[in-house]
């Protein structure tokens, strides 16, 4: 997980366990998912311009996780955070 660093993914910050659970604690992401976003969009679609900047971060995201021969298995609007909207 520490190999995560990028500016394109959550921030890590630790794990810890207890009898019954293995707890994650990464960054607060602060803003609306991708979903949110589109469902407020006339005809529910993105402008082609900012629609092309999510899938580019998305796939930058990716890249970086692929270059660490890692899989994101649950990739969907509801998992994708638009920061600062």
């Amino acid at each position: 997980m520490m190999k995560l660093d990028s500016p394109y993914l959550t921030k890590f910050h630790e794990v810890y366990y207890d009898d019954d659970y293995v707890n994650i604690v990464t960054e607060l992401c602060a803003g609306n998912t991708i979903k949110q976003l589109l469902e407020e969009q006339p005809n529910q679609r993105f402008p082609e311009e900012e629609a092309r900047q999510i899938i580019r971060n998305c796939l930058v995201g990716l890249n970086h996780l692929h270059s660490l021969e890692i899989a994101h298995r649950d990739l969907k609007p509801e998992n994708i955070i638009q920061a600062g909207k």
